[in-house]
């Protein structure tokens, strides 16, 4: 795997990707989730004829599948479980490719249905009590089984070194490659102003931005301490649901949404001051690269992801419990300015883009025997 700091690799026409025969991209989950859009950065490469939603959840939306096949045993999400054990529409459908990549863990159990099969592993959150809430006793139970299946994959993509270390303490002989995700070219540097007049957002303000659910490893209740303690004319943009950490805030200096249409988000980024992330665990952190892509700033938690993505060298990371150092951090970037704090990761110009992920997932194609 080619580090972040090497840049794209040049493309030759042999490299263009071509749709595999017979062949689909299997998804259980919407596209406007953050499995979602991996996926559907993958799909947009080109490699696949189709991609296919096997929906577990009456909301998962079938908008941008090419198709969507229903199981109808799958009484309150138990149709998975059942596919284990009993014929199902969703066996049938992956016995009918010659090549499938399932983009999540959810249906690793039907790997043996094609004539080839590899997935993808985006974190390992679901077998750890990160969030009762999120992670229910049935929830780890279910991943847990289905990880056993592992083995019957020809090759298993992590979609970061840290994921893949964990995955590797799991299962040690696991056939597993590291591809980091990329971004689609909506992601590019922009004029803070025009975005933010498109966007209808104070132009007086600094504003800092956070993407993500509001699930305790997003440390959301640090960031509404370093807003407490930040000057007043600075406002946290929030895209993602509410938490209880949003009341602790100073009033007026909060701007949050659950969802935001979809030409609509690469603009916030162009709109933001800088983005602050500070998790205290992710699998990979794709806000980050989105923020990269668009030349803005980023103030981010020191931990093993975060340092893999932007480089153990990156100046601005700071420790997931120390509220000083996240303000310190914070107005360093505010005063070295938008262009300076950018240009510590001008060395990855060009690596998270669709070119090095159509490359890397080439030389998967060719390693497990489907070109």
């Amino acid at each position: 795997m080619s580090g972040p700091t090497t840049g794209a690799p040049p493309a030759r026409e042999s490299d263009v990707p071509r749709p595999l025969p017979r062949s689909g991209l299997v998804s259980a989950v919407s596209l406007t989730t953050g499995l979602g859009g991996l996926a559907q950065n993958l799909f947009d490469l080109g490699y696949f004829g189709e991609h296919v939603l096997f929906p577990i959840r009456r909301t998962d939306s079938p908008r941008g599948f090419t198709r969507v096949v229903r199981n109808p045993l799958n009484v309150a999400g138990s149709g998975a479980l059942l596919s284990r054990h009993v014929p199902s529409r969703w066996r049938t459908c992956v016995e009918g490719f010659d090549y499938v990549h399932f983009t999540s863990p959810h249906f690793f159990h039907l790997a043996d249905g094609p004539r080839c099969s590899t997935g993808t592993v985006a974190d390992l959150f679901f077998l750890r009590e990160y969030d009762d809430q999120e992670n229910p006793t049935a929830f780890r139970w279910y991943f847990r089984r289905e990880m056993k299946y592992l083995r019957r994959l020809a090759a298993v993509v992590s979609i970061s070194a840290a994921t893949d270390t964990r995955l590797r303490a799991l299962v040690p002989d696991v056939r597993s490659t590291v591809i980091h995700p990329w971004t689609d070219e909506r992601f590019v540097p922009r004029d803070v102003r025009e975005a933010r007049t498109r966007l209808h957002l104070p132009t007086d303000k600094v504003l800092l931005l956070h993407v993500g659910a509001a699930s305790r490893r997003k440390n959301l209740a640090l960031l509404a301490q370093v807003m407490e303690r930040l000057e007043p004319n600075c406002c946290l943009v929030r895209l993602g649901p509410p938490s209880p950490d949003d009341d602790r805030i100073p009033p007026g200096r909060l701007i949050r949404s659950d969802c935001v249409p979809e030409a609509a988000y690469p603009w916030y980024f162009n709109a933001a001051d800088l983005l602050v992330q500070p998790s205290t665990a992710e699998g990979f952190g794709v806000p980050v690269i989105e923020a990269i892509n668009s030349g803005t700033p980023i103030v981010a938690s020191s931990i093993d992801v975060f340092r893999e993505i932007l480089g153990a060298r990156y100046p601005y990371l700071a420790p997931v419990d120390d509220v000083d150092r996240w303000v310190e951090q914070i107005r360093e970037v505010l005063q070295a300015g938008r262009a300076r704090s950018a240009a510590a990761f001008e060395s990855w110009n060009g690596y998270y883009r669709p070119e090095r992920g159509a490359t890397e997932f080439r030389r998967l194609f060719h390693e497990v025997g489907v070109i």
